[in-house]
């Protein structure tokens, strides 16, 4: 159990202090004592919570160190509340099976029975008999049974506790005894809400069910109602939920009894939690928070919550709707306070689920106290959605109009403060109620909100409207300025910066005329060369590569353009990228003249780069003949790549050093020879040329 689940006995009993007792005196007992038998004892016991977590520690709290001296110093601890004491005697009571002598010293739990007994006699207290019933002595106890069971009570939560402790035993009398007493203070003489109170009615139905279940009169059906609520939906438009409303029962209590009740019974044969209708259980009383006429107390609030955040997706969709927002999504607030205050719930701490889950009809007649009463905040967002969802014009006219009666506010004005909905001001300009134009002459001193909203709506130069201001702007302030006034980047909203093998994007709108497209792109190449003088040649690039261009330029304007800017952009980007534009811009005739001098370029480098590689490679020769004809083979292995210009290199060399009649030594002629072997096998002479050259240096050696 959960003190939540039982607020209106807690004000009678203080359950935290009574669970802390337990605890207390379950860990002081003698550890070859069996609990079990004391916690089934009490499994009825609507003040017991299933585990004994979270709670004070009496030893601590109160600087006692046994049982018996905390039973003794209770009112020096500033225990001397009716609803303390009452909580530390019924846990010395509902422990009573497992105390023993060495738990108390002296007459501690006399001297405290004592004191309670003296205050039982001095005003009845149901609390305290039930606890006496425990703690004396057969003979005397039967007193105080018979008070209690012939009181008339006016508190429910005192009934429904006394029942639910005497019925542990003999449920079927006690049911008889105060049946009469059970219909008057669970009907129409309840004197507390149910909410807040379930584990009360949880104990009643688990306890009384099987009672009513066997009873064949006609005068408990109240009682029979409520003790099948566990195990059945409950219906609107019944005879069943007829009588309980008859009963004082409104339709929240009902269908919070009907939702939570299972959870405290836990029957076998009671509502399973995860099926369809408990689904419908909880949308039912959703809604019966909605209607409600009477603003929600924080309890409500709190339940209300819970299912919202638990159903935001349901398991299994109920009737068609996959979450609990739709499935209430259209029913009528009846109280203000209620719409309210789903909006701003916990300092809006709420899942944007709800934040746009709760509308009204602006036109209907409901509408005036909660607009009256909402933040702009939240005027602006309910405004918006309705005017999101609208496509009529008058009727969003109207929908404004009813705002702004209110506070005296223009809801135009609202753009140029809040952040706001970007697609309701892009659709408030399409149907002309935003003219743009009205903000051209001021735009400079317009606010980050308004001027963000405007970037947005003319981002690509999309349509006619967004084509009128930005002309507006630019015969006005320069289209070069534009990013400086209005954070617009007119270049990158319109191109896309990427080259290579990218494939380019074209900029054509069919609902622009040839003339207002060459307008745009003047534009852009304006702004560019202005403000992004770097980024020139890329704009240059992307003008020359797009495939539509012929739809807004002449072929001799682009010639003209291509002639002057090409430079431009071969000053940043290497040659190949231009290779097909040169056939796409230029005349035949200039292509021939190009063509010829792409030729002699080519001749000229190529005799260029031959030169420049012999040049090279004689240099290497000398780096590495170090006077021995050995050596000149070595190079040709070195030379990898040029391999022919190094045979060229070392066979001059060679017949201008063999010319001039130097004596070379054996090692010199093995080397020589061994030198034109590579030059034969690689191909650079052939087998005659090899074979006479072999002769000739035999003669050498010969000589």
């Amino acid at each position: 159990m959960d003190v939540k689940h039982i607020t209106a006995l807690d004000a009678k009993v203080n359950a935290e202090l009574y669970n802390s007792a337990v605890k207390f005196i379950l860990e002081n007992r003698d550890k070859e004592t069996d609990i079990k038998g004391c916690l089934e004892r009490n499994s009825n016991n609507p003040l017991l919570k299933k585990y004994l977590v979270n709670l004070l520690d009496i030893g601590e709290v109160y600087g006692v160190r046994y049982i018996g001296e905390f039973y003794e110093r209770y009112e020096a601890k500033g225990i001397n509340t009716a609803r303390d004491i009452r909580a530390i005697a019924l846990a010395l009571a509902d422990t009573v099976t497992i105390h023993s002598r060495d738990m108390f010293v002296g007459t501690q739990k006399e001297d405290f029975i004592a004191k309670i007994k003296k205050m039982y006699e001095d005003k009845f207290d149901p609390y305290l008999g039930i606890a006496l019933i425990e703690l004396m002595e057969n003979g005397k106890k039967n007193i105080i049974i018979t008070e209690i069971l012939e009181k008339r009570y006016s508190d429910t939560e005192d009934l429904l506790f006394v029942v639910s402790v005497l019925a542990a035993d003999n449920a079927e009398d006690i049911f008889i005894i105060f049946k009469e007493q059970l219909l008057d203070l669970l009907g129409k003489k309840r004197n507390f809400s149910i909410i807040g109170n379930i584990g009360l009615y949880g104990i009643f139905i688990k306890i009384f069910a099987p009672v009513l279940k066997k009873y064949r009169k006609k005068d408990a059906k109240l009682l029979k109602i409520l003790s099948v609520m566990d195990k059945e939906r409950l219906c609107r438009d019944t005879a069943e939920y007829k009588l309980l409303t008859e009963n004082g029962y409104n339709e929240k209590e009902i269908f919070y009894v009907n939702y939570f009740v299972c959870l405290q019974t836990k029957a076998k044969e009671g509502i399973n939690t995860r099926t369809l209708v408990y689904e419908r259980l909880a949308v039912d009383l959703c809604k019966a928070f909605i209607k409600s006429k009477i603003p929600l107390t924080e309890a409500e609030k709190e339940i209300f919550y819970e299912i919202l955040d638990k159903y935001k997706k349901f398991s299994i969709a109920c009737d068609g709707k996959s979450s609990i927002k739709l499935s209430f999504e259209n029913e009528r607030f009846g109280c203000s306070d209620t719409f309210l205050w789903l909006l701003d719930f916990k300092d809006n701490v709420v899942p944007h689920y709800t934040s746009d889950l709760y509308n009204f009809d602006i036109l209907g007649d409901n509408s005036s106290e909660i607009i009256k009463n909402l933040d702009d905040k939240y005027k602006y967002f309910f405004l918006n959605k309705a005017l999101s969802m609208e496509d009529d014009e008058e009727i969003i006219k109207k929908y404004i109009a009813e705002f702004e009666k209110y506070d005296n506010f223009s809801y135009i004005e609202t753009f140029k403060d809040l952040n706001n909905d970007f697609d309701v001001f892009r659709k408030l300009v399409d149907k002309g109620i935003i003219d743009l134009l009205q903000f051209v002459d001021k735009i400079k001193t317009e606010g980050y909100n308004l001027k963000s909203l405007i970037c947005s709506y003319i981002a690509g130069i999309q349509n006619l409207r967004a084509f009128e201001f930005v002309d507006a702007f630019d015969k006005k302030h320069d289209i070069a300025n534009i990013e400086d006034f209005l954070g617009f980047d007119i270049y990158r909203s319109c191109f896309v910066k990427k080259y290579g093998n990218k494939k380019f994007p074209e900029y054509t709108r069919d609902i622009f005329t040839r003339k207002q497209h060459r307008d745009i792109v003047a534009w852009i190449a304006r702004f560019v060369y202005m403000s992004r003088i770097d980024e020139y040649p890329d704009f240059v690039l992307y003008i020359l590569r797009c495939e539509s261009i012929f739809e807004i330029f002449t072929k001799d304007e682009m010639h003209d353009f291509f002639i002057v800017s090409i430079d431009i952009a071969e000053d940043k980007y290497p040659r190949y990228y231009f290779e097909n534009l040169y056939e796409r811009y230029l005349y035949p005739d200039e292509l021939a003249i190009r063509k010829n001098k792409l030729q002699a370029e080519k001749i000229a480098k190529e005799e260029s780069d031959k030169i420049k590689a012999e040049l090279e490679t004689i240099n290497n020769f000398k780096k590495k003949f170090d006077g021995n004809l050995s050596s000149i083979g070595k190079f040709i292995d070195s030379a990898y790549y040029y391999k022919n210009d190094a045979f060229k290199v070392s066979f001059m060399f060679l017949e201008e050093f063999l010319k001039r009649g130097f004596s070379i030594s054996d090692a010199d002629i093995v080397a020589l020879c061994g030198i034109y072997f590579k030059a034969f096998n690689s191909g650079y002479i052939d087998y005659n040329t090899f074979f006479r050259l072999i002769s000739e240096a035999e003669k050498l050696g010969n000589h």
